[in-house]
């Protein structure tokens, strides 16, 4: 069974108040059963205009483990979360594909997340994984999709994203993004002893998506991850996708 409550954001003055949580029993066997409970309220205070963003954000993520093992452990976990993100938005009109009038955007966009380390070998692995490596992954506070374990993080994710936008219509026609982010310290949190191969490199990868609309039903995407240690691409994928208007 799982149990999760959500607060709609509370406006208190210029700042945000968040709050979720969840309970959840999870059996997995007799060596890993246990119920699982956490809540993580945070504020933010963002400043927001035609031309940029700016959000600095602070919370503390609480979780409490009691597992059905030999010894009925109850574990607890504090995490203070800190993290800003913020960009620019600057536009031109350009008529890069004939005669159609487009806007043209560059976003600079930049993600300071900190988060200390804790030691959580002794917390179970009941539904986490590694995130995958992607523009939307590089702005999210954890490396992992849940919270059995959550990474120490001193990171810096910078990115740059161009649109071409039809004036008329307002469609997307094109989207580039160029992104990566710089660790300043190891990641030391591990995923079943295994630490998180993305990050345990003194160089960053290199991250480009692009997304194309070739007709009003038909558009073309593909992502590639440049490895700069090796000078290698790691991934490449290319999708082509039809929805019929």
């Amino acid at each position: 069974p799982q149990l999760n409550w959500e607060l709609t954001p509370q406006r208190w003055g210029k700042s945000v108040f968040e709050f979720d949580g969840e309970f959840t029993r999870f059996q997995h066997g007799e060596n890993n059963a246990g119920t699982r409970t956490w809540v993580y309220p945070r504020l933010s205070l963002p400043i927001v205009s035609r031309y940029g963003f700016v959000v600095p954000k602070l919370g503390w993520h609480v979780s409490n483990y009691r597992l059905q093992d030999a010894n009925h452990s109850n574990i607890q976990r504090n995490l203070p979360i800190l993290s800003v993100d913020g960009g620019l938005l600057f536009e031109r009109s350009a008529r890069p594909f004939g005669d159609t009038p487009y806007v043209q955007t560059i976003e600079p966009r930049a993600y300071f997340v900190y988060i200390p380390y804790q030691d959580q070998s002794n917390i179970p692995n009941f539904d986490t994984d590694v995130r995958q490596f992607n523009a939307l992954s590089l702005f999210q506070e954890n490396a992992f999709t849940s919270v059995d374990k959550i990474n120490n993080a001193h990171a810096l994710t910078l990115a740059l994203t161009s649109r071409w936008i039809a004036q008329d219509t307002g469609a997307e026609r094109l989207r580039v993004t160029l992104a990566g982010r710089i660790h300043f310290n190891r990641p030391r949190v591990a995923l079943n002893s295994t630490v998180v191969n993305s990050q345990n490199k003194l160089l960053p990868d290199i991250l480009v998506e692009a997304r194309g609309q070739i007709t009003p039903s038909i558009s073309i995407e593909s992502t590639v991850e440049f490895n700069q240690q090796n000078l290698i691409i790691t991934r490449g994928d290319v999708a082509l996708h039809y929805q019929p208007e």
